[in-house]
């Protein structure tokens, strides 16, 4: 039963297959509450689409406008549709640092969606409670959370509301998780948002102006800066409307520079990032996340060594400076996981992985615990990869529809698989009823076109279906039944296939897909797109394995969610 606590829905109240616990927080837009799984007993943080200022709840929970004026209606109605389109937008984001969106229900007159609930500090209780922030814990928090940044903003879309509040420092593994996508908006490009979102003394000038035109990567960069700039300093920025003021009256930047404040305390690369990055005009900070974190950290093969580096809030007279661990591998794991289609950011080490493959995962291991960005870089965002927290939940309400740009499956334990070689195949059942082979050439080429809408690749005794586009996007149930029912006749095939004849590939054979696409053998492979594999996830069925087509990499994902699929069957030996 539903009940009302004021704006908020009673402690103690069931919702769907939830049981609500606690309130988390309440913001403009929404109130995120802890809730606990009534099936599983897992908890969860699950947000509510509640615009405090046009929404009122009734006593029996249901939340409505206001006001009957049809204006009041039509502000609610728009401002509903856009939080479920960030629901279907964010959910395809998949990396470690980045909180997952497990399931999304409509009911009550509203939307909510479900998130792992971690335990866990806040930045700014984080750094209280270590008594300081060296660099090199500074750079473990910022560097994955960089690139968990550059994912969104290849898809069009900006966080803009980074502050210390909502950067997550997780207890079980100390990585930090970015929070709180309630201000995200389609930015870049987009229309004007319904109002502006955003916190003073971490916002650039651009983001006090509704029109969303003038953000872009740089309004999250100053954003991120201005955090750094706070925890090497222990002082709260100067808001960006304040500096401005001085500086078009020909007065100094009211705020100090902080390779000025932290000189000698912090190495001067780094700070003199932190300044470009809090510019007060944005043509004149860093305009991509890439270009950032180049000139915080260097490439990623000439990461500067950190050892022995102290900050200024670690050296308070009196307090015991805490030196954690610090792992390269987090700046290494700073490029992005998924290539820009202008190859830019690509892999540094990637051709050797290809030529040194590491060993497939066998289906009986289970996903490793959560661990440092590893240095293939390769993106833990997989649904992303939120090991020790809650899986992904069993499917309830609607079916998530996948939005046309990128791919994404919700929630889940990331496995590391970079694009490589397995070392172990599942073959398929034999073929019945389908023509026979056509002998491969005499020549060593990998790849045979079969002249019939299939390809053969030889080094694996796999084919593949050649019209890699020709079924779209569909849940992991509906890619079964239709791989299941591919004959001849359709997608281009004239093998004479029958029922029953194609699969889904095995997880084992999800990075050949990933070669696949590389060879520029199958037309028109869909860049940054997720592919379904035939297996389930064992310790939660309610998910299926699938591969980062760009990335290799292999992750398991809530099966409601639309990817791509890549028929294959087993070629005759």
């Amino acid at each position: 039963m539903i009940r009302a606590d004021k704006e908020q829905i009673a402690i103690g109240s069931d919702l769907q297959n939830y049981r609500i616990e606690g309130v988390l927080g309440q913001g403009g837009f929404g109130i995120t509450y802890r809730a606990v799984d009534t099936d599983d007993r897992k908890a969860v943080a699950i947000k509510e689409y509640f615009p405090r200022s046009m929404a009122v709840r009734d006593p029996n929970g249901m939340v409505r406008p206001k006001s009957d004026s049809e204006e009041d209606k039509r502000m609610f109605a728009w401002g509903l549709e856009r939080f479920r389109k960030e629901i279907l937008t964010l959910a395809k984001f998949t990396h470690e640092n980045i909180v997952p969106i497990l399931y999304f229900f409509e009911t009550l007159g509203t939307v909510y969606m479900v998130m792992p609930f971690v335990e866990g500090d806040s930045l700014k209780a984080h750094v209280k409670k270590e008594r300081g922030m060296t660099e090199e814990r500074l750079l473990n928090i910022v560097v994955p959370l960089l690139s968990g940044l550059e994912i969104m903003h290849k898809v069009g879309f900006l966080h803009r509301d980074i502050k210390p509040d909502n950067i997550f420092i997780q207890h079980h593994n100390g990585q930090p998780l970015l929070l709180d996508f309630g201000a995200t908006r389609q930015a870049m490009g987009g229309a004007a948002s319904m109002t502006v979102v955003m916190t003073p003394e971490y916002a650039p000038m651009e983001q006090s102006n509704a029109d969303s035109s003038k953000q872009g990567p740089w309004t999250d960069i100053f954003s991120m800066g201005a955090v750094m700039y706070w925890a090497v300093t222990d002082l709260k920025p100067l808001s960006a409307a304040t500096r401005a003021t001085a500086i078009l009256s020909q007065e100094p930047d009211p705020m100090p520079p902080v390779a000025q404040v932290a000189k000698g305390q912090y190495s001067e690369r780094v700070l003199r990032a932190i300044d470009h990055a809090i510019k007060i005009s944005a043509n004149d900070r860093p305009q991509s996340i890439a270009e950032w974190r180049e000139e915080m950290v260097g490439a990623p093969s000439a990461a500067p060594p950190l050892r022995g580096l102290r900050g200024r809030v670690t050296q308070i007279a009196g307090r015991r400076t805490v030196i954690p661990a610090f792992d390269r591998s987090a700046l290494r794991s700073g490029n992005a996981a998924y290539p820009s289609r202008t190859g830019e950011s690509q892999v540094a080490n990637e051709s050797a992985l290809r030529d040194n493959p590491p060993a497939a995962v066998p289906d009986d291991v289970p996903p490793p615990p959560a661990r440092e960005p590893a240095p293939d870089n390769t993106v833990s965002n997989d649904s992303q990869s939120f090991p020790s927290m809650s899986p992904a939940m069993s499917v309830r309400g609607a079916p998530l529809q996948r939005p046309p740009i990128g791919a994404r499956a919700a929630g889940g334990d990331s496995v590391m698989i970079p694009r490589a070689s397995p070392t172990r195949i599942v073959m398929g059942r034999p073929i019945s009823g389908v023509a026979a082979e056509p002998p491969p050439p005499s020549t060593n080429e990998r790849f045979v076109d079969n002249g019939n809408g299939t390809i053969t690749d030889r080094k694996y005794k796999l084919i593949g279906l050649k019209n890699v586009k020709c079924f779209g996007r569909k849940p992991w149930s509906e890619a079964l039944s239709a791989v299941r029912d591919l004959t001849t006749g359709a997608c281009g095939l004239t093998d004479g296939s029958h029922n029953g004849d194609w699969r889904l590939p095995t997880r084992d054979e999800l990075p050949i897909l990933a070669e696949w696409k590389e060879s520029d053998e199958f037309p028109g492979v869909p860049p940054f797109d997720d592919f379904w594999s035939r297996d389930v996830y064992a310790d939660n069925t309610a998910d299926a394995w699938f591969i980062s087509i760009d990335s290799g990499r292999v992750d398991h994902g809530a099966k409601w969610v639309e990817n791509r699929f890549w028929p294959v069957r087993t070629a005759r030996r």
